[in-house]
């Protein structure tokens, strides 16, 4: 009407056709129109993507959620597959030549079973034959039928602990396998009755050192003993298990009796410490009175004193004495 500022006055019909009234309906009426030929594209790629449509805005396009479901087709949506490829731990795949030696940060396998995976399988595999053929050869067990044992007779179990031997600036000296017995089932008073060894004490490591400093002219020294424990008898009786796998041909079913005090059994140190004891005391060597684990050598001018601890020695002697080292 020409009273309203030149304005036209829209009845309700015409509002509710036009979606909104004069707050912009009619803009986005306008909008829509222009967009009618993308909607079915529109609505069939959102259906596609799984896309949930409302209806209040499905009604303001000419084709139904109906109609585009049955053009498309829609499919159920591809499982995806996991194509990425399952690797064990890197610590179990160190890829290398079995001929090259091992690097200084690779650590020795602690099972056998972890042996067996590492790329260095066949040196420790021969470290294990080297260590049964020298048991053998000391005589450390003999071999006992198993149904000759009494009923609920305590039998050891065995294992094989493995090592890298190294030299001093870490080069690759050797692969070293050692049998050793699973002594925690052992029985007090059944199997083993004394465990202790003594030790050269502190005090004791440092007089010598302090002798050694005083006078240039003496010598002193390191020895290991290898293998010492199965150098040494038992008095006990102690049975134990051949390790699984690596059984001597023809004694599947025998049991070791052990003749030799084997690593792993408790009684092993002192067994190995009144052994060597007997041998020292007998070829002339006196315990020293303050220390048990010191023994003295002395003819004359000539003498030589021996710190002990487990497997290590340590002679101290002056030139006149080297004869007695010897």
């Amino acid at each position: 009407m020409p009273g309203n500022g030149g304005q036209k006055r829209v009845s309700s019909s015409e509002t509710k056709q036009t979606g909104g009234g004069t707050n912009g309906g009619g803009v986005f009426q306008k909008f829509l129109d222009k967009r009618t030929h993308n909607t079915s594209e529109f609505w069939s790629g959102a259906l596609k993507g799984g896309l949930h449509i409302p209806t209040n805005i499905i009604t303001h396009t000419d084709t139904t959620p109906k109609q585009i479901q049955a053009e498309t087709k829609i499919q159920p949506p591809e499982i995806r597959k996991i194509l990425r490829e399952r690797k064990p731990p890197e610590r179990l795949t160190y890829h290398t030549s079995t001929t090259t030696d091992p690097p200084p940060h690779i650590e020795p396998p602690k099972t056998l079973g972890e042996a067996r995976r590492s790329p260095w399988w066949g040196g420790f595999e021969n470290a294990i034959h080297t260590e049964i053929e020298a048991l053998e050869q000391n005589k450390t067990w003999e071999y006992i039928d198993l149904k000759s044992l009494p009923r609920h007779t305590n039998i050891l179990r065995s294992k094989f602990v493995f090592d890298i031997k190294r030299g001093p600036g870490g080069e690759f000296l050797k692969f070293k396998a050692r049998m050793v017995a699973m002594g925690f089932t052992q029985v007090e008073g059944v199997d083993y009755d004394e465990t202790f060894a003594s030790v050269m004490t502190t005090k004791s490591f440092r007089i010598l050192l302090s002798i050694y400093n005083f006078d240039k002219t003496l010598h002193f020294e390191h020895w290991d003993v290898k293998t010492a424990f199965i150098n040494a008898p038992l008095k006990e009786i102690v049975y134990c298990k051949q390790v699984p796998g690596f059984e001597i041909p023809g004694t599947e079913n025998k049991i070791l009796l052990l003749k030799k005090a084997l690593y792993g059994t408790k009684q092993a140190a002192h067994a190995w410490q009144n052994f060597l004891a007997e041998i020292l005391i007998s070829i002339g060597g006196k315990r020293h009175p303050k220390d048990e684990s010191v023994y003295i050598f002395q003819e004359g001018n000539k003498f030589l004193f021996l710190g002990t601890h487990v497997d290590d020695l340590f002679p101290l002697y002056n030139q006149q004495g080297n004869f007695l080292n010897n």
